[in-house]
């Protein structure tokens, strides 16, 4: 049998469209972010603290999750994605979007959580201001050598920044 016909068939195989692969990809997205984050969240030994959490992402990705949200901007500049979430509303927005509501805290065994920290009282007008959750999405490059020849490659990483509190929680018995 011929070579040329064995790859030629395979390769045809291989370049089946299917139409819900790209939700695929969505859906097993945000279960590794929410996985990445989720433990992470834990771990935090300050009361308050500011966390990024940074993981590979497509930008064709990034933009289809986020490019429906007031706050989605693009900087021709830098070459990079910004959605800005704010307060209570902000919270349960991104809960829509990765269909899970409470993803923004995080219980401990030793009755303890922590949270996404998303207001603060100002110690002197007493008035609420609203902390942001940031997703950022931008290309980078790195210089492979290899046999003597240089290549770029090109990938995408996104950014979740944001600020947490941990708190104790006590039960008491009657």
């Amino acid at each position: 049998m011929n070579e040329n016909f064995i790859i030629k068939t395979l390769l045809s195989h291989i370049n089946i469209f299917f139409p819900f692969l790209f939700i695929l990809h969505i859906a097993t997205f945000v279960v590794c972010l929410l996985i990445l984050y989720n433990p992470d969240l834990g771990h935090i030994v300050q009361q308050k603290a500011k966390k990024k959490i940074q993981v590979h992402c497509e930008e064709n990705l990034f933009y289809f999750i986020f490019r429906e949200q007031e706050t989605f901007t693009f900087q021709v500049s830098g070459y990079k994605y910004n959605c800005v979430f704010k307060g209570q509303a902000g919270i349960e927005r991104i809960g829509k979007i990765f269909q899970c509501p409470n993803w923004w805290i995080k219980a401990n065994k030793f009755g303890g959580e922590t949270i996404v920290y998303y207001q603060q009282q100002d110690p002197i007008t007493k008035n609420l201001i609203d902390k942001e959750v940031c997703f950022c999405w931008k290309r980078k490059s790195r210089k492979i050598f290899q046999d003597g020849y240089e290549s770029i490659y090109f990938y995408g990483v996104m950014t979740c920044s944001f600020f947490t509190y941990r708190q104790t929680i006590l039960i008491e018995n009657n």
